[in-house]
């Protein structure tokens, strides 16, 4: 059985882009007295403290990153009011569900590793009905025969036996595909999978990866690149 783990944010949608424009979309809306940039601010501080609380990420940690974004954002004599909370909360997934976009090239590298794969996993950090909603949203979880999420597994990518539960078997073949060094694909590789590594520009996995020497078994810049390296690999 040969099966494909593909990572969803960064891989196949543009996460970052998706996410500040949510952040600066709740700015725009409903803080419009407040300078951007320091909302930014209190939201990227929000982000780390959340991820201290709730290291995986899960549905209770996106809300806990704005919440407390917004707590930063007033007076500790004045919090907010739970209303405007709510109503930051509304606009913010209602702007990330709007705006999800799938990168150049992500639905021809699924197709293409439908032939010689007989799985399709899609193996993302998150909580389980946003990813779901987010991957029907663009098109591509039909795509996939399972969803794998840190928030079903309990663990990271880290622990690749754990994080997979019932779609993990030795004996099979798997390609990881990723943007991502650490965790998935250096983890991956210790496994004895092999790794496809998409090196997007401004990757944070970069510095850290090329510092520790790692290698993946194909690597590009873009996705149809990508592709193309992977269905040149000789089979497993």
């Amino acid at each position: 059985m040969r099966v494909a783990l593909v990572d969803m944010d960064d891989t196949l949608v543009d996460y970052r882009w998706e996410e500040n424009l949510a952040r600066d979309t709740v700015w725009a809306q409903h803080l419009p007295h407040m300078e951007r940039d320091a909302w930014r601010i209190h939201y990227r501080r929000a982000k780390v403290e959340a991820r201290m609380v709730y290291p995986l990420p899960c549905a209770e940690g996106y809300t806990d990153r704005l919440r407390r974004a917004l707590w930063h954002a007033v007076p500790a004599s004045a919090p907010p009011d739970e209303r405007l909370v709510q109503a930051c909360e509304r606009t913010y997934w209602q702007c990330r569900y709007a705006s999800v976009t799938p990168l150049p090239g992500a639905r021809e590298l699924l197709d293409a590793l439908r032939a010689p794969y007989d799985k399709l996993l899609l193996c993302t950090m998150g909580a389980t009905d946003v990813q779901t909603r987010r991957a029907a949203r663009v098109g591509i979880g039909s795509a996939f025969d399972a969803i794998c999420t840190s928030e079903a597994a309990g663990v990271g990518k880290d622990e690749w036996p754990a994080f997979l539960g019932g779609h993990w078997r030795g004996a099979y073949s798997y390609l990881m595909v990723s943007d991502t060094c650490d965790p998935d694909l250096r983890s991956a590789a210790r496994q004895g999978m092999r790794t496809a590594w998409l090196r997007r520009p401004g990757s944070g996995s970069q510095p850290s990866a090329l510092a520790h020497g790692f290698r993946a078994d194909c690597a590009a810049d873009n996705l149809p690149d990508l592709t193309e390296a992977i269905l040149a690999l000789a089979p497993c």
